[in-house]
């Protein structure tokens, strides 16, 4: 068993291969195969983003960031453990802010720094405890912060709060009214998230531990609310409400004093093609469209000719031009892949996504008809 300190890795996107019969998926099965890009140079890579052609790694063994190419060779690296501005203390995510500048959890110190891309501090601020982090179009930073009865809060970057938005679910509204019992005992862990945001200021909801995807507008208003119609979502929601042992591919965790089944690991926002990609234990890759609607189901698997590999990832951090990256967590890798991804028609209508003009409340869809302190996986199998 291994703790997971951090929160995403990127996979880069290379070739596709079309397999028929592998786990009895409704659709095509494409496969994505990932080749090492960085080894042996990191003690525990916690995340990742891509700017002006770099990799920034926060690795949060080290307590610093390091630099790489696009080929993985090492650049620099800053940081250091300490409370001090630009150390950090267990960081765990980082993503691209303003002006050629770098957002970073760290979370160690309870706190939101902004570092330029050369590790001089700008800003920073102390956060109550939260799980999921996107930027917003102004800048404010939204973080996932159910405790305080909705589910984003949204701050300035003197984290000066602007306004929380978005309803919190219950357990009996995601599996049914015979699980009301549990409404209360598992209230946060149902309303732990990964948040992710477009280049317009959308923001991007996974829910970890219900089969749950949803868009905000940047004024906080729910355009759209969807349970993906795909068999790996509906085994890993069975395997939550069950409880049921891990299973070789599957990943349990300790969240908010409960022992669970994680349905979704992370996400990351496709910028070049309008599309969410979510991952998923088992080593599978949700394709949604910016409509919500399920676009492809991807398999993941090793480099070839490593048969048998224990090969997992378990973050997935942002999409780079036609690449896609992904972290194992467990073997402290961070792997590339290239996947091919077909345009979507601008004009495509939304398939059973319910959209609303006002509020935030919206019967949840799937892809065919109507229906609807980050935790980190500490176990596989």
């Amino acid at each position: 068993m291994k703790k997971i300190p951090g929160r995403k890795i990127y996979v880069v996107f290379a070739a596709v291969f079309v397999l028929t019969g592998l786990g009895g998926l409704a659709q095509e099965d494409h496969l994505i195969l990932f080749n090492t890009i960085l080894q042996g140079q990191l003690r525990s890579p916690a995340d990742l983003v891509y700017t002006n052609q770099r990799l920034f790694v926060l690795d949060a063994g080290l307590n610093e960031v390091a630099v790489f190419d696009l080929k993985g060779r090492f650049l620099e690296r800053f940081g250091s453990i300490g409370s001090e501005p630009g150390d950090f203390f267990r960081p765990v995510e980082i993503l691209e802010y303003q002006q050629d500048s770098l957002l970073i959890h760290d979370l160690g110190n309870d706190r939101i720094q902004i570092l330029s891309q050369q590790g001089s501090s700008l800003a920073s601020f102390r956060i109550e405890p939260f799980e999921g982090l996107a930027v917003g179009r102004q800048g404010e930073i939204l973080a996932g912060q159910p405790q305080y009865g909705r589910l984003i809060s949204s701050y300035d970057k003197q984290g000066v709060l602007e306004r929380r938005f978005g309803s919190l679910k219950s357990y009996s509204e995601v599996y049914g009214r015979e699980y009301r019992s549990r409404n209360r005992s598992y209230r946060r862990v149902l309303n732990s998230i990964v948040l992710e945001s477009d280049r317009e200021g959308n923001a991007y909801v996974a829910f970890r531990f219900a089969p749950i995807v949803a868009k905000y507008d940047p004024s906080g208003k729910l355009l759209w609310e969807v349970r993906p119609e795909s068999e790996a979502i509906r085994e890993l929601s069975q395997r939550f409400v069950t409880s049921a042992p891990g299973a070789s591919g599957f990943i349990q965790t300790f969240a908010h004093g409960k022992r669970v089944n994680v349905i979704c690991l992370d996400a990351a926002f496709d910028h070049v093609r309008d599309r969410l990609l979510v991952l998923l234990p088992g080593r599978r890759i949700l394709e949604l469209g910016a409509d919500g609607s399920l676009l492809k189901e991807n398999r993941c698997a090793f480099e070839q000719g490593a048969k048998g590999s224990k090969f997992l990832p378990t973050l997935l951090p942002a999409v780079i031009g036609d690449e896609v990256t992904a972290i194992d967590m467990f073997q402290d890798k961070i792997y590339s892949a290239r996947i091919s991804l077909p345009a979507v028609s601008s004009g495509a209508a939304a398939v059973g996504a319910t959209a609303v003009a006002d509020g935030d409340k919206v019967p949840i869809a799937n892809s065919v008809t109507a229906s609807k302190t980050r935790n980190q996986p500490t176990h596989q199998n």
